[in-house]
């Protein structure tokens, strides 16, 4: 690798899209696949790795040796290019991640993108939205706190999402209006890499109750994450036809606007301070015991 050829590489990450990122876009990628032709950042370029050599050939910007035929090849792709080719179809509920989603959401993505090639064709990819899905997800329990195997079913035709203590139950054990629903990964909360988080109202009642789930395959976690999103996307779009894509994203996401410790004191003076979880939620702030209560 000549001097001028590095000097060419490194005038490529100053280009429009190459400055960021092609899977995540956070800012100065130091690392890039030479195979598919984008500028990645070291977080996704581990995510590269896994997808295997015949996927993507990961190389870094400053501790790999560049031939002029590679900082050529990727001089005619970039992150552009190969962005508008492997993202035309990304739907509308499937948020491209960034920098700070959690690690199974990242890992789901690259896959669809690189090796699965859901959003390269025309219409994207559908399995999301169909009607009937039904798993085994591991739910807290709410007096035990433990984590026990439950029948979760998604209809959208009904617009529920059902689950049973028992896989051969015929009475669901609680059944969950889409329009009022609310789903979040939450690896960090439940301390598990495909946690996550479903709030819901029920009507009349403007508070939420929370559950705690996790799937044991990520690729399913996410599976099931980005369906619940389609249901709820979808019916919104039908209850309320007059808002646009981006009013719909601002219902699905603006449940739990902030969430965080802080210490709270009791209604006497006398009282001390006391650590609590608080949760913004739309308009209204409410405050657990900690993060899993509720």
């Amino acid at each position: 690798m000549t001097k001028r050829d590095l000097q060419n590489l490194f005038e490529l990450l100053e280009h429009g899209e190459n400055q960021y990122c092609a899977d995540c876009r956070e800012k100065d990628p130091q690392w890039a696949s030479v195979n598919i032709g984008v500028f990645i950042c070291v977080n996704c370029s581990g995510i590269h790795r896994m997808l295997g050599v015949h996927i993507s050939r990961v190389r870094s910007l400053r501790l790999d040796q560049w031939p002029e035929e590679t900082v050529t090849y990727m001089s005619e792709k970039g992150n552009e290019n190969v962005n508008t080719e492997l993202e035309r179809s990304i739907p509308p509920y499937y948020s491209k991640p960034n920098s700070s989603d959690p690690q199974v959401y990242r890992e789901h993505f690259i896959h669809a993108k690189y090796e699965r090639k859901e959003f390269a064709q025309p219409g994207g990819p559908t399995h999301y939205e169909e009607p009937l899905k039904e798993g085994i997800l591991y739910k807290r329990g709410k007096k035990d706190k433990s984590f026990r195997p439950r029948l979760f079913i998604l209809n959208t035709n009904e617009g529920t999402l059902k689950y049973f203590v028992k896989v051969d139950g015929k009475d669901p054990k609680h059944v969950i209006q889409l329009s009022r629903m609310h789903v979040f990964l939450a690896p960090d909360k439940i301390n598990h890499s495909n946690g996550m988080q479903v709030s819901f109202s029920t009507v009349g009642n403007r508070s939420y109750r929370h559950i705690y789930l996790y799937c044991e395959d990520p690729k399913e976690a996410v599976d099931w994450y980005i369906s619940l999103r389609a249901a709820a996307y979808n019916v919104i779009k039908t209850e309320q036809p007059e808002l646009v894509v981006e009013d719909i994203l601002c219902l699905l996401d603006r449940q739990h606007v902030k969430q965080g410790y802080m210490y709270k004191t009791g209604p006497k003076k006398t009282e001390p301070f006391r650590k609590r979880w608080f949760s913004l939620e739309s308009r209204s702030l409410i405050y657990f015991l900690s993060p899993l209560v509720g």
